[in-house]
């Protein structure tokens, strides 16, 4: 939702491409660090960490073309430099008029906290929802779809539920260390609450939030596609939480092992 919503703000750069899962900056930068090969791969792994970033997604054609044509620039320029350059012919196709920053998902605190300290000027938006209704939309969204992903295939329910916390509570704390400026967001405001909540993300982050910028974002939000419906897995979107109607009781009684590290989140039992 959150990144939907941020594609429809005029001065925030992103691509309108569902999921959502750009991550082209991280994997400059990590080519970079890995010493930039001679030819870029699309694929590349950070070394201290082990997470692998693609260099766009899969079914976008533009990057792609964009990449391939500009291979020589690629070579020249640092990654930092390729990066905006990219999102500067990104923002002239996404129809932005008033460009100031990109955004991109980004997986844990690793890579971003190095490229922190080498000066890339980042912010952070940490999106933390309840970790027992991630655990139960993964769950759906593997039903539905016939798979076994997020975890699912190497984690039981209470290891991947350990993981949601650990990760919340992980990068919350690393934002203060590292000095990392940026804002916390819950998945529960934004949907109770959304336009409040977009506004105070826009101006926390030093954003146009006008009425006009905020009720871009919210459009832009409320454009249901065939996509977008294919990944919802919850039928009632009336009931913001859903771990209390839909969870086992095995899944309570796991659930129940963590209320201490869950009240640290805001979430109580």
């Amino acid at each position: 939702m959150l990144a939907k919503a941020l594609s429809g703000h005029p001065e925030l750069v992103m691509r309108s491409h569902f999921p959502y899962e750009n991550r082209t900056s991280q994997h400059l930068f990590t080519w970079g660090m890995n010493g930039r090969e001679a030819e870029m791969p699309y694929l590349i792994e950070d070394k201290e960490s082990s997470v692998k970033y693609r260099l766009y997604q899969k079914d976008d054609d533009f990057p792609k073309q964009w990449f391939k044509d500009n291979a020589n620039l690629v070579k020249k320029y640092r990654a930092i430099e390729v990066a905006d350059k990219f999102y500067e012919c990104v923002a002239q196709l996404e129809n932005k008029t008033s460009p100031k920053a990109y955004v991109e998902k980004s997986i844990g605190m690793g890579t971003i906290t190095k490229m922190h300290k080498w000066g890339w000027p980042l912010k952070r938006i940490l999106l933390v929802r309840d970790p027992r209704d991630i655990l139960l939309s993964v769950n759906a969204f593997n039903k539905k779809h016939s798979m076994s992903g997020f975890g699912a295939d190497k984690f039981d329910d209470r290891e991947l539920l350990q993981r949601y916390i650990q990760y919340f509570l992980h990068n919350r704390n690393i934002m203060g260390e590292i000095g990392m400026s940026g804002v916390e967001v819950r998945y529960e405001d934004l949907l109770a609450n959304p336009k409040n909540e977009l506004k105070r993300v826009a101006s926390e982050l030093d954003l146009d939030d006008s009425d006009a910028s905020i009720s871009n974002m919210f459009d832009t939000y409320g454009q249901v596609d065939a996509k977008v419906t294919a990944h919802r897995t919850q039928k009632n979107n009336v009931n913001i939480s859903r771990w209390s109607d839909e969870a086992t009781d095995e899944q309570i009684e796991i659930f129940s092992e963590f209320n201490g590290e869950l009240s640290k989140l805001g979430y109580d039992s």
